[in-house]
Parts: C-alpha cells; sequence; structure tokens
C-alpha cells in the first residue's frame, strides 16, 4: 500500500476473484521488508515493549487464546 492505504474486500460466498473455490484451512503468508535502519530499530522497540506490557498485562489475550 502506497502511503499507509489498503484496499479490502469482504469475502462471501458469493465472491469471486478467478480461481475454483479453495477447500481446506487458508493460510497467508506476509512480508514487511524495510531498509533504513532507524525504522528497524523503531519496530524492533515498538515490539519489545508491546511483548512486555503484554507478559505483565493479566488482560492481555495469550497465545492459547488466539489458536
Amino acid at each position: 500500500p502506497l502511503a499507509g492505504t489498503m484496499l479490502a474486500f469482504r469475502r462471501s460466498a458469493r465472491s469471486f476473484h478467478g480461481h475454483r473455490a479453495h477447500v481446506g484451512e487458508r493460510r497467508m503468508v506476509q512480508l514487511n521488508w524495510v531498509t533504513k535502519p532507524a525504522v528497524v530499530r523503531r519496530e524492533l522497540n515498538r515490539h519489545r515493549w508491546s511483548a512486555r506490557w503484554k507478559a505483565l498485562n493479566p488482560f492481555a489475550p495469550s497465545e492459547k487464546s488466539i489458536n
């Protein structure tokens, strides 16, 4: 997405994307390619802060409750 924009479509039984219907579990891989060291540092710091907060917060969803 350009400048943080995103386009999404709601999935429904009538949606069509030009391929046969998939039977089974749907999976996705998402990559975030970063080249600027400042962005890497910022994102790592954000992740570390978030992970610490989730470890201390008893109301934060755990990995077990997500899966």
